[in-house]
């Protein structure tokens, strides 16, 4: 269970963006994870580019009553180049508490496209792999920060988050793709910030290249539980009123598994240090 509620909060979309065409942004987003009808996580996004340069920071953290489950934080910052609309990484680092276990990742990436270096550690220890196959990191590979972002461009760009983009975590690649939905309208709710149309997206991981195990674990693992209920991984970008960017942003996050349905709410929302959205009243 917290493996699986770690993976859907950062390959859930956990990500915010601004329209390209903003000479510069800076914005905090804080979202909440709910398990079954239980707060399980939360998050805290700030997002801030400008003069070519984007920059994303997220911290995520257990909710009180999960933390004698599952006690896992984590931070994840990601900064990069931002020319004509097009998104290139530069540095993404993890670091994820579970218990009293520490992992770290750290990736530095071409400005051209491709790697420069990966290295990984546990409780100090390097665990870095001694060979990484060119197959696991051609050009195109980006974090999965960067990846949602992109998909955030495309919605601001076109109003649709059709595409796909190709990550690598270490030892394997895999591919995130969005299928546009159409909108819908999300009723008025205590525990998000917006109600109305959204543009709702369901999207997919799918493995590449690596070392991948047999057995589904972690969000393939959620994935295919959802398949089995007949359900699709969606999320659901809208402009939050009061967002001087007015750029689309993540709103909600649904997915079935046996775990009960999870689902993710905005709960704020604020620009340059002002808040511009905040749910009134939570259950």
């Amino acid at each position: 269970m917290r493996t699986s509620l770690q993976t859907l909060l950062i390959c859930g979309l956990l990500v915010t963006g601004v329209s390209p065409a903003a000479q510069a942004a800076d914005k905090t987003l804080n979202y909440d994870l709910y398990a079954g009808g239980i707060h399980a996580l939360d998050a805290t996004i700030k997002l801030d580019e400008g003069a070519g340069r984007y920059g994303l920071d997220l911290e995520a953290a257990t909710a009180k009553a999960f933390r004698f489950i599952a006690p896992w934080s984590g931070t994840f910052a990601t900064a990069g180049w931002l020319e004509k609309g097009k998104r290139q990484p530069e540095t993404h680092k993890v670091v994820s508490h579970l218990s009293k276990k520490t992992k770290t990742k750290d990736i530095i990436y071409k400005q051209a496209g491709g790697l420069v270096s990966f290295k990984a550690t546990q409780d100090g220890k390097d665990k870095t792999p001694e060979k990484i196959g060119a197959d696991l990191t051609p050009p195109e590979i980006v974090d999965v920060l960067t990846a949602t972002l992109q998909t955030l461009d495309r919605v601001n760009e076109t109003g649709t988050c059709k595409g796909s983009s190709l990550i690598f975590d270490g030892e394997r690649s895999f591919s995130l793709n969005f299928t546009d939905q159409g909108k819908e309208n999300l009723p008025a709710s205590v525990y998000n910030v917006y109600q109305g149309e959204a543009v709702a997206c369901s999207f997919e991981m799918k493995p590449e290249k690596g070392k991948w195990k047999k057995d589904l674990r972690g969000w393939l693992m959620l994935q295919e539980q959802a398949r089995k209920l007949d359900d699709k991984p969606t999320v659901w970008f809208a402009k939050v009123p009061g967002d001087t960017s007015e750029g689309y942003v993540p709103v909600k996050l649904q997915i079935k598994t046996n775990y009960g349905v999870l689902l993710l709410h905005l709960r704020s929302a604020a620009s340059g240090g002002q808040v511009f959205a905040e749910v009134s009243k939570k259950k």
